[in-house]
């Protein structure tokens, strides 16, 4: 429970959007303080981070600097964002409705969903098809994962959050070429995922972006104006549009005989330590794009034909036979990679992410996928603590999306915690002996030593 809880807040403090009117003077004091309480960071939604602040405790969520707030603030009683988590975690227990179930707590949920626009459907008590369809579209609009079931983190958010329409979502969503922000990659990515796009997920609406809008306009019948305006995207959104990803790519999430056997070939040329589970879960994602950026490929981290084919091939290149083409990766990193990398990272706040687990460097398979996500292999934590890349840093000193190293010493053995910097003193990482990447102020997170890996830093 505490993991789904943890992942609901993170995802409100990115759909959580208000007007503030804040007085210019107390600008700084407000940044200062909601940066000591975990709640914002530079280049993070203002707004958001004091809208936030007011929900965890217990304010009227205004996203205005208006008394009550300014004296919250001021208290030492604060509550934090990683308190405010903590307690939250322990007020709801598991509970889930699905498809085939029927009752009160259907209609509740039918009706909660009619009202946010979700469905137009009666509430009859019965989760049928459309009931299901409107729990995937609510969960997709509201930062959740989508399942089609509403277990305890969609109803929690229906019901006691701040839950987003349907209408206002698909208004959030439009764009137009040269504008950019967290909705051009989000369509970016939506469009990717039904095989219209085929770049990197920049969040820069480029011609690559306007070609792929044109091409999803055309094929589901939609005026071809390369824009992705309110008609557009709520087709995009939808979950009925054509979708033209090749029949039989396997994805995160997919399990079933043929990721297995996806898996035993990945593990065959060494880069799958796990053994073949049948699930297409972190590891082979991580595995996936590994292997995708040795061999040329795309770095998607699904296995579409091209990547099948390639990986079932002789010319195949093992994780010993990519070292080069991995460490050119790393050497080509600029500041503008690093920048890209942290607001990777900061995305991935709340979300789940199940590493095999590396007992002397927990959390490196998290870095590892951020890092891959933008075009750079790291396959040895070894190798990045021993490298010449990394040296000994003050927190504040570390610069946006660097490798973090935290030494440790707990009872049973010297361990260097991984994570990535978000600038300004602050992390995101796997939170201890756990699954969920979180957030926090590095001072404050136990270690014994500090080290930070810059592949763009210059001597």
């Amino acid at each position: 429970m505490f993991k789904r809880l943890l992942w609901l807040w993170a995802l409100s403090l990115a759909l959580s959007l208000a007007p503030a009117v804040l007085a210019e003077n107390s600008d700084a004091f407000f940044e200062k303080r909601l940066e000591e309480l975990g709640y914002y960071r530079q280049a993070q939604d203002f707004e958001t981070a004091l809208r936030n602040f007011q929900v965890a405790n217990g304010l009227l969520a205004t996203a205005t600097a208006d008394d009550s707030t300014i004296a919250a603030l001021q208290a030492e009683t604060a509550v934090s964002q990683q308190a405010y988590l903590e307690a939250f975690c322990g007020k709801y227990k598991d509970s889930v409705l699905q498809p085939g179930d029927s009752g009160n707590a259907v209609s509740a949920l039918q009706t909660a969903l009619k009202v946010l626009g979700y469905t137009t459907g009666k509430s009859d008590g019965v989760y049928g098809t459309t009931t299901q369809s409107a729990v995937c579209q609510f969960q997709l609009a509201n930062g959740l994962y989508v399942t089609g079931e509403a277990d305890a983190c969609t109803l929690l958010r229906l019901y006691e959050g701040s839950p987003i329409s349907w209408e206002a979502f698909l208004e959030q969503q439009c764009a137009l070429r040269g504008e950019s922000g967290a909705q051009v990659k989000r369509l970016q990515e939506r469009l990717a995922h039904m095989g219209y796009f085929h770049g990197n997920a920049t969040g820069s609406y480029g011609e690559l972006t306007q070609q792929a809008v044109l091409l999803f306009q055309m094929e589901n019948g939609i005026n071809p104006s390369g824009d992705a305006d309110l008609n557009t995207c709520r087709t995009l959104y939808s979950g009925t549009a054509k979708v033209l990803c090749e029949e039989g790519a396997l994805r995160y999430g997919d399990s079933g005989e043929a990721v297995s056997v996806a898996q035993k070939r990945l593990s065959a040329l060494n880069y799958l330590p796990s053994e073949a589970n049948g699930t297409f879960d972190d590891a082979t994602r991580n595995a996936v794009l590994l292997f995708q950026l040795a061999n040329g490929l795309s770095a998607t981290g699904s296995v579409d034909s091209a990547t099948s084919q390639h990986l079932n091939s002789s010319n195949a290149k093992s994780m010993q036979d990519a070292q080069e083409i991995f460490l050119e990766t790393q050497a080509n990193i600029t500041e503008s990679d690093l920048i890209g990398i942290a607001d990777a990272a900061s995305d991935l706040q709340g979300q789940p992410f199940n590493a095999s687990g590396h007992s002397l460097f927990p959390g490196f398979e998290f870095v590892q996928y951020v890092y891959a996500m933008r075009g750079v292999a790291l396959t040895d934590p070894g190798a990045i603590v021993q490298g010449t890349s990394t040296r000994i840093y003050a927190p504040e000193e570390i610069p946006e999306g660097a490798i973090v190293i935290l030494e440790e010493n707990p009872a049973s053995g010297v361990r260097m915690r991984m994570g990535i910097s978000l600038g300004n003193g602050r992390m995101v990482y796997l939170g201890n002996d756990s699954c969920w990447v979180v957030p926090g102020k590095i001072s404050q997170i136990p270690y014994t030593r500090l080290y930070a890996c810059n592949f763009a830093h210059e001597e």
